[in-house]
């Protein structure tokens, strides 16, 4: 029968928001005390903030409003590994996400916001497919079926 009618109209990592750890450099390196992120739909004219500072610890904190006026505020760990290059570090941020009802903590460079979530997190957590995949996928759904050899 084929998939589910509605596979090709799931969310995709560019209908989410996205919250990459190199845009937050200043921030990982102590040059600012926070940093402001600015989405604007462009049909629409919404606009979505989040604020982005330290908590107590080394922990960033999240902080933001839904789209029903809920306020959020939450953290995430940030992590960093030895650059391949010899100098320096790579920041990551570990997934807050939870994924088959586990925490997931996967070490990923950029969070999304789907539409309709509350939480950042990473892509594998919420199961998104770039847009180009489900065209993929779109292009093979109609292809027959293999039939059992009797």
């Amino acid at each position: 029968m084929g998939r589910h009618p509605g596979w090709l109209f799931r969310d995709t990592v560019e209908d989410s928001k996205r919250l990459r750890i190199d845009s937050i450099k200043s921030l990982l390196r102590g040059e600012v005390s926070g940093i402001t992120s600015t989405w604007t739909n462009n049909r629409t004219g919404e606009s979505f903030k989040v604020d982005i500072g330290w908590d107590s610890g080394d922990q960033l904190e999240i902080t933001y409003t839904t789209k029903d006026g809920w306020p959020i505020q939450y953290s995430i760990r940030r992590l960093m590994t030895p650059s391949n290059l010899g100098n320096g570090f790579r920041y990551w941020f570990q997934c807050p996400g939870l994924r088959d009802g586990n925490q997931c903590y996967k070490r990923v460079g950029i969070l999304y916001l789907p539409p309709g979530a509350i939480y950042f997190a990473c892509r594998h957590c919420y199961r998104l497919p770039y847009q180009d995949q489900l065209l993929r996928m779109k292009q093979f759904d109609g292809l027959p079926k293999p039939q059992a050899s009797p």
